[in-house]
This record gives C-alpha cells, sequence and structure tokens, in this order.
C-alpha cells in the first residue's frame, strides 16, 4: 500500500467514523498493521504488540515510533478484549500519531533494510 494511500485511507476512517467511537481504534490499528506490514515486506497482522514492536525494531524505527505504534495497537487491544471506551479526544490523538507513523516509515523517511 503506497503512503499516499495509507494517509487517504487513514483520512477516510477519521470523515467516515463522526463522532469517533472507541471501535475506530480496531480499523485504524489493522490499516495501520497492513501498512506497515506491506511497507516491510513481514506479517504483522496476528503478531501481538510485543512481536509486532520486536520485528519493527530491526528495520530502524526509532523508539518514539515504536511508542506509538505500541500505544495504537495496545489501545486496539484495550477496546476489543477488555471494553475499554477511550475519550474521543485520545482517538482522535491516536489518529493523528498513525498518520505520522505512516509519513515517517514512508520510502523515502527510511531505508530499506
Amino acid at each position: 500500500m503506497p503512503v499516499a494511500g495509507s494517509v487517504n485511507v487513514i483520512a477516510v476512517v477519521h470523515f467516515k467514523i463522526i463522532p469517533l467511537s472507541p471501535h475506530h481504534y480496531i480499523e485504524l490499528s489493522f490499516i495501520l498493521r497492513k501498512y506497515l506490514s506491506e511497507r516491510f515486506g513481514i506479517h504483522l497482522l496476528e503478531k501481538t504488540t510485543i512481536e509486532a514492536q520486536l520485528i519493527l525494531k530491526q528495520y530502524g524505527l526509532s523508539e518514539k515510533l515504536l511508542s506509538e505504534i505500541g500505544i495504537i495497537l495496545n489501545g486496539s487491544d484495550m477496546v476489543k478484549f477488555a471494553k475499554s471506551a477511550p475519550e474521543e479526544k485520545i482517538i482522535r490523538a491516536n489518529l493523528d500519531d498513525c498518520r505520522n507513523i505512516v509519513e515517517q516509515t514512508a520510502d523515502e523517511a527510511l531505508p530499506h533494510v
């Protein structure tokens, strides 16, 4: 999935789910996992958050990016498994973080390993 396509998909999710609900995390997490899987040629859709972070660390992602990814994936896990209901401002912040992750991991931003 090209970076521009990923950013556009994230924007569609942003405007499609207004007001944003906790279930947005599940969709956002899937989009992020799918993008990162395709970007680095790895399979993250069935990995735990920690496994995904450890794999991505091998591709030169900064600790800050890994932390942002972890927050989004953990948030999704909390919605799915603990029936968490984060506030809309937190959901919107995570949406912005996801867009930032896509932009910072663009083909031009990181070397291929």
